[in-house]
Formats: C-alpha cells, structure tokens, sequence
C-alpha cells in the first residue's frame, strides 16, 4: 500500500472568467487579472521589488508588463499558501519578455528552485499565471468553456 497524492487547487477570478488550478503533484496557485480599464498607481508600483522597479522603469513600463509581474507573484504567494501575508515586492520574478521564473523569495516561503511558473494564455484582455511548489511540471492548460456549458445546460434535479 502506498499514499495517494492529495489533490491540490487554487480559483481566482476576474470579470466572468473563472481560473481553476488543480493538481496532485504539489502545490498550486493561480491569478488572472484584467488588463484594461485601470492604470498603474505608486502603491501597486510597491509591489515591484527594487530590481524590477528598475526594469520596469527603463523599458517595459506599461500596464500588461506590471500584471505579468504581478500576476506571477500572487500565483506563487497562493501556492505556498501565504498570500498577501508576504509582501509581493519580497518576491522577485522573471519580467515580461523572458521565460516565467521565480528569482528570489523569502526563506520562509521556499528555494526559487521549488517553484514552476506558467504564464497562461488567455484572450484579451486578461493574464494569468499558475506556480507549482514541490512538484515538478510542465503545467497543462486546458480550457474548461465546453465543460462548463455541458453542465448548465444539464436538466437540474429538485
């Protein structure tokens, strides 16, 4: 006889989309933001560690960039199942225009090498990025749209 993997997930939500992380493998989070109707304030800015604060502000300053930073951040912050308890500037990711990575973290909430990050591909005007901890990938997407139309068009019982 041997254990069975406990299953692990991870929702989040922006507008009417959902974002479902579900694995056996580990630990999951993930975030999805929209990427329209706000701009980007000093106090989300405090999320950027000094670093990327520094990239940010040379060259992939806009809106799109900042939540793909961000949207990395909370993935892993949700995985290790600590979220916003643990500033987001503490953790450092990858930027933009390179492969999702997590760079640095507080002791507390793991090795960088514990981590797999996923940027998700959505339509516009959202992103998202899924983190695993202590599990190894790669990540899958699927996308669930058929599923969930299958189920509420079932007759409901009552």
């Amino acid at each position: 006889w041997a254990p069975r993997p406990v299953p692990d997930f991870s929702v989040s939500h922006a507008g009417d989309l959902v974002l479902v992380g579900l694995t056996d493998r580990g630990l999951i989070g993930v975030d999805v933001e929209p990427a329209a109707g706000h701009g980007i304030s000093p106090h989300l800015l405090a999320a950027l560690s000094g670093a990327e604060r520094t990239q940010f502000e040379a060259g992939d300053g806009d809106l799109a960039s900042f939540l793909t930073r961000w949207t990395r951040k909370e993935a892993v912050l949700k995985a290790c199942g600590r979220g916003l308890s643990v500033h987001p500037s503490r953790v450092e990711v990858s930027g933009p225009r390179e492969p999702p990575v997590v760079r640095r973290l507080p002791r507390h909430v793991g090795s960088p090498a514990d981590y797999v990050l996923l940027d998700i591909p959505l339509p516009a005007p959202y992103q998202a990025a899924a983190a695993l901890l202590g599990g190894s990938g790669p990540l899958v997407v699927r996308d669930g749209t058929a599923l969930v139309r299958a189920a509420s068009a079932e007759p409901r019982h009552q």
